[in-house]
């Protein structure tokens, strides 16, 4: 072993810092490893691979690196050749390449120990005769995808000299240790001046699209998947054809399509994908195995009216340019971009998504063919990276994407990686269309948006009136109690003859088909009657609040034209009214005859006029007409059937439009209306006495007021609410979000007292109140709940910003709606109406409303809201979505309601704001940390107001233009605030010494202080020194003293060092072996071959064995057939034989090498898993000196356990021998311990 002091500490290059950095923000990962196979087809003979392979190892000095940590900073050293079996594994048999398939998969995820260790395994598995893996995985931070090839041709030439007898070239290899000083002579030269200019103006600003959600990369896991899909061939060959043609590669198509599909998804033009470049750029460096590569952040901005061609060339010449400046580190890059732009956020990085290309070949040597596949290890640290995988030899081309699945469903990157093969389709087809007329989606999955998600027709009384739907229930039961008004009521027959009445006064005074009549009242029985009486008469009513301010009412009444005005008697003189009133409460008005009058409008005729707010700040009519209406009742009742035992409550104002169906759906099933009185929707005690004296089954509520109305009732007990709400069967929620808070109260409060059902309904004015439905499951958890489908004829498309193409599932766009929900526009607006209602480019002649909300499909057919496209706002240059930071918001325990809004300093500059209301008190802290889990920095509010409740609109809806204005005091600032406690005042003194800065308050961030990531890793070694353990990826997401320190540990805990005994839980790895049901388990097993010229001392060897096997639990497993399977069992020192060891004198024999070969497989073949030991060792004596066979089940060692057996058993020998009394390392915690521990 190279001793500690002999050792030359070298700095590391600027490729392995940027891998150093990864592994320290990623631990215990697989994020930084390079897996890969040399499959060879043929002949092999194993013992020249081996043999090649050794040779490999020793003339490279890459493969020899190790690293080790000093002062806090990473350092590489080489260590010299020393000679290690390597280990062979045979498959052959049936499902040979299966089983071997499976075995590499798990083998490639046991993550590699970084420090002072071997950063590389080489594991030999044989499929059949003719078909051998020579697999390789390497760490990163020695190697890169340029050296696996080196490697491959390396062990292949060598092997051919080897088989043919001829003598390996003795050719020294380049020393990778070279580079570190030509890295060195490029950082004091002009071009690393020039690359350093060339970056800083490309990033002059910071991109806006780096990946497709909003995260924050270090708290989210690196576990990630593979998934792929393969290119036609039909495809293949356009492709190949047309990149020919054009001159450009297959990565740069590729790369196109990318960006164009990151525009599309994310509406953004500014796009950057991470690249990675050999960064060779001299012979000697082409041929050197070691980390070389460069991370490329390559920023584009897409042109929607760009040809696809002339974009093409523009990212083929982009590639050329970033060439000659590729060899600029990246993390050098992001040092001074955090310099120039102050942020933390680019400490992370300039791109979230890669790309790669990989050109694979079948290598033929004589009689085998090899070809190197790269394998997956994994983890991922960006969302996403595609690798483009061709195969030149057989023609095929397949996309691999590794995905963090925390990111992403499988089914969502299936869809992805359609969508840029439906890209690269249009790219070859239309070169010379423009990209803004490209489009995603296929035509499989357009035609399943519109004919199987968009499948809505039914029939319905399309020649009818809501009044005449009235009139026919009237006939059937005119006796039934129609409404209900606290202590007042009317029958069918009555409210009919009442209307029948007041509809003849008003024809009277002229009103006719179309005419708006304004309508000022109260909640009553007379708001029903002159509904009714309005819509008979053929007019459209107007609804008023008389709560609102003077000068809206007469806007309202100017604006609509209002002739005629019905107001309730107490209302007459309030009234900003120049036209004729009529007394609702006058009997004068109900002097005509009663019975039902010719019907004078039709189902084209306007039902009403709903003013709702506008842009300008003025409101706009909606007129909806009566057909519109039939079609949203006639299929409400069709889902949810309403009959005569059926109450709803209506209490929402008549001047929302959700009050529509509340006002008329019972009228048309022979159910009653109950009025609850004005301000009564306010009061959730009143709500709960009506619901229970007046057995209301049917309700709505706007989210905000289920929300104070839950909150009401969770103080109230089970017993007085089972009795109370034990008729509510449906409740409506509609007029702003639903969130998953809402539906798990409702239905851990309201759902047991009568087993009510949450329906979440969406729709605006201008579709009918209502477009799309969906049913809240009580045994569901939700993430987000959906809008759900669209209800009976309408149709829902989500649309790219053109209007003329349809987004596919899962990528978001604006939500459009067509069908015969529409109203006929705004009115006396034909300019917005035209601008709002367009045509329907999906179904000639229709029309089709823009709704400004951004929505996307689910993979089932349900839509998810996701917030207005207005609602998206930009912040020191990144866009975000206000919708999302409130999610976030909403996850943080105790609160209940939460709104972030962008408020403008005194400085003009923009700053989120966030308001909540929540049980309990919280600091500003508390919602940092919990946010900062889940997104990055640039979308943390400045400023957080906790109120008692949100501000209402009358419609019930959070009124966002009431919220107050943030004091100062509670913005997130920085004064100072000193240490309060001794961990405080530690990593304070640990900031003081790496920073340099004398003064440092609790509150001030690490990187705002002049902290980056050498300096982080400063911090993380310095507590370390002095006893404590804190993770790096901690200091990025809680960057002050103050939120850091509780996430400081001390690294005092020692592991149990007492004997290991009894049962243990099986590994996954362990499971996967024992599922194979092997015939011979014993093969699954690794061994290590010793060579000692002067001879081993067979006592000394005993001690060190036993010593070995006490100290190692792990070694003393067996493992027995139980009734549920295969059962681990850890025995004791006593328990059985700790080891076998056979000593064979061969100093006499021939042929010393056969007989070793034979022995050897016998001491394997010997392993019983049941009964013990799984470790056999046999001791050769031959003439030119000892072979030591050690022999271990694979299921307990693997290539890192036998890194630390190795040492052991070289400390223990060598303490033996000494007559010394042998001591090892405290145990770490033990197999049994770890496996309990992924199980859990």
């Amino acid at each position: 072993m190279l001793k500690k002091e002999d050792r030359q500490l070298l700095p590391l290059t600027q490729a392995q810092q940027r891998i150093w950095y990864t592994e320290v923000l990623y631990p215990n990962t697989n994020a930084c490893i390079l897996a890969g196979s040399l499959v060879m087809r043929g002949q092999v003979h194993l013992d020249a691979l081996m043999r090649s392979i050794q040779l490999l190892i020793e003339g490279n000095d890459a493969f020899r690196i190790q690293l080790t940590a000093e002062h806090g900073e990473p350092k590489q050293y080489v260590k010299p050749y020393e000679y290690k079996e390597i280990g062979c594994l045979d498959f052959s048999g049936d499902r040979q390449e299966l089983q071997a398939e499976q075995w590499l998969d798990l083998y490639n995820r046991e993550p590699m120990e970084l420090l002072d260790s071997e950063l590389y395994q080489f594991v030999i598995l044989k499929v059949n005769d003719q078909e051998m893996w020579c697999s390789l995985k390497m760490h990163h931070i020695i190697s890169d995808g340029i050296s696996m090839n080196l490697i491959v041709n390396q062990v292949m030439q060598t092997y051919l000299k080897l088989i043919k007898g001829a003598s390996p070239s003795g050719d020294a290899k380049h020393s990778y240790i070279d580079y570190i000083q030509a890295e060195e002579a490029y950082e004091q030269s002009d071009r690393f001046n020039k690359d350093r200019a060339f970056w800083l103006k490309k990033f002059d600003t910071l991109p806006e699209a780096t990946g497709l959600k909003a995260y924050n990369p270090l708290s989210v896991s690196t576990a990630a998947k593979r998934d792929r899909v393969i290119i036609s061939d039909d495809l293949y060959s356009r492709l190949k054809s047309f990149c020919q043609e054009h001159q450009i590669g297959v990565f740069t198509f590729f790369l196109a399509a990318q960006y164009i599909y990151l525009h599309k998804v994310t509406n953004q033009r500014d796009v950057t994908i991470g690249t990675i470049y050999a960064n060779r750029t001299t012979k000697k460096e082409k041929d050197t195995i070691g980390m070389f590569a460069s991370t490329v952040a390559a920023r584009i901005s897409v042109e929607p009216d760009a040809e696809l061609l002339s974009f093409l060339r523009a990212v083929a010449k982009e590639q050329s340019t970033i060439l000659r400046h590729q060899k600029y580190p990246y993390n050098q890059l992001i040092q001074d971009l955090r310099q120039v732009h102050k942020s933390q956020d680019i400490q992370q990085r300039l791109f979230g998504i890669a790309m790669e290309y990989q050109p694979m070949n079948w290598l033929h040597f004589d009689n085998i063919s090899v070809q190197i596949h790269n394998q997956f290890c994994g983890h991922e640290v960006n969302d996403f990276v595609i690798h483009i995988k061709e195969m030149m030899d057989d023609q095929h081309l397949e996309l691999n994407v590794d995905y963090r699945t925390h990111l992403f469903e499988e089914n969502e990157v299936q869809r992805m990686l359609q969508q840029i093969i439906t890209i690269a389709e249009q790219l070859i087809q239309c070169p010379f269309e423009k990209i803004v007329e490209v489009s995603l989606i296929s035509e499989e999955e357009k035609n399943t948006i519109l004919t199987v998600f968009n499948d809505t027709w039914a029939d319905y009384p399309r020649d009818k009136t809501i009044h005449h739907l009235f009139e026919e229930q009237v006939e059937r039961s005119p006796d039934q109690v129609a409404v209900v008004f606290e202590d007042e009521q009317l029958t069918y027959r009555e409210l009919n003859e009442k209307a029948n009445r007041l509809a003849r006064t008003l024809r009277a005074e002229g009103v006719q088909p179309d005419q708006p009549v304004g309508i000022l009242v109260e909640r009553s029985l007379e708001m029903i009657v002159g509904i009714f009486g309005i819509l008979k008469a053929g007019g459209a009513y107007v609804p008023i609040d008389p709560n609102y301010p003077e000068e809206r009412i007469r806007y309202v009444l100017e604006d609509s034209d209002t002739k005629l005005l019905l107001v309730q008697n107490h209302l007459w003189e309030n009234a900003p009214f120049t036209g004729k009133l009529l007394d609702l409460n006058d009997s004068q008005t109900y002097c005509e005859d009663s019975s039902n009058l010719e019907l004078a409008a039709g189902p084209n005729h306007l039902a009403y006029v709903i003013y709702t707010s506008g842009s300008t700040g003025k409101p706009k009519g909606v007129m909806v007409e009566h057909r519109s209406v039939i079609n949203r009742l006639v299929w409400m009742q069709e889902k949810y059937p309403l009959d005569e035992r059926d109450a709803i409550l209506q209490k929402t104002a008549f001047t929302f439009d959700v009050s529509v169906w509340e006002l008329f759906w019972w009228s048309m099933a022979g159910s009653t209306v109950v009025l609850l009185p004005s301000g009564g929707e306010k009061n959730p005690e009143l709500i709960m006495d009506t619901i229970a004296q007046k057995g209301v089954s049917t309700m709505h509520f706007v989210p905000a007021m289920l929300h104070a109305f839950l909150e009401s009732m969770e103080q109230k007990p089970s017993e007085e609410l089972q009795q109370k709400l034990a008729s509510l069967r449906r409740v409506f929620a509609s007029g702003e979000a639903l969130t998953p808070t809402h539906v798990s109260g409702f239905q851990r409060i309201l759902t047991p007292a009568g087993q009510a059902q949450i329906i979440n309904l969406y729709g605006p004015t201008e579709a009918t109140v209502d477009v799309s439905y969906f049913e809240c499951q009580a045994d569901e958890q939700y993430a987000a709940v959906p809008i759900g489908k669209p209800i009976s004829n309408i149709q829902l498309y989500i649309v790219q910003a053109g209007l003329e193409h349809l987004q596919p599932i899962g990528v978001a766009g604006e939500l459009c709606i067509a069908g015969d929900g529409l109203a006929r526009g705004y009115l006396n607006r034909p300019e917005l109406t035209a601008e709002k209602f367009v045509d329907n480019p999906f179904a000639a002649g229709e029309r089709m409303y823009r709704t400004g909300d951004l929505a996307r499909w689910m993979p089932d057919g349900n839509i998810e809201y996701l917030g207005r496209i207005d609602n998206q706002v930009k912040i020191r240059g990144f866009r975000i979505e206000l919708g999302e930071v409130e999610a976030q918001l909403l996850k943080a325990a105790s609160v209940q309601e939460a709104v972030v809004i962008a408020r403008e300093d005194e400085a003009g500059q923009k700053q989120l704001c966030a308001y909540f209301v929540a049980d309990t008190e919280m600091t500003v802290g508390e919602l940092r940390s919990t946010l900062s889990q889940e997104l990055p920095s640039y979308m943390m509010p400045s400023y957080f107001v906790q109120l008692t409740k949100m501000p209402l609109s009358p419609n019930g809806k959070i009124d966002r233009k009431a919220l107050p204005a943030p004091e100062g005091s509670i913005q997130t600032g920085v004064e100072y605030v000193a240490p309060r406690t001794p961990m405080e005042q530690t990593l304070i003194s640990v900031w003081q010494s790496v920073l340099g800065t004398p003064v440092i308050g609790v509150l001030d961030s690490f990187f705002d202080l002049g902290g980056d990531s050498i300096k982080s890793i400063q911090v993380v070694s310095r507590l370390f020194q002095a006893g404590y353990k804190l993770e790096m990826k901690d200091l990025f997401t809680y960057p002050t003293v103050a939120a850091l320190s509780p996430h400081v540990q001390l690294t005092s805990r020692v592991a149990d060092q007492g004997e290991v005994r009894g049962g243990a839980g099986l590994t996954p790895i362990q499971h996967w072996f024992f599922e194979q049901q092997l015939a011979e388990t014993h093969h699954f097993n690794q061994a290590v071959m010793l060579y000692r010229e002067q001879g081993f001392d067979e006592a000394a060897l005993r001690k060190t064995m036993n010593k070995i096997a006490e100290h190692h639990d792990a070694l003393r497993m067996v493992y027995r057939q139980g009734e549920s399977g295969y059962e681990a069992w850890n025995r004791g020192v006593h328990e059985g034989e700790l080891y076998s060891l056979e000593v064979v004198d061969l100093k006499d024999t021939l042929d010393a090498a056969k007989a070793v070969e034979a022995k050897a497989s016998d001491i394997q073949a010997s392993i019983d898993l049941s009964e013990g030991p799984l470790m056999k060792l046999g001791l050769f004596r031959c003439a030119e000196g000892d072979h030591l066979l050690m022999a271990i089940h694979h299921l307990v060692v693997d290539g890192v356990s036998w890194r630390i057996l190795l040492e052991d058993i070289s400390t223990c020998y060598e303490q033996a021998v000494k007559g010394q009394t042998i001591r090892l390392p405290q145990k770490t915690d033990s197999f049994q311990t770890w496996a309990q521990q992924l199980a859990q």
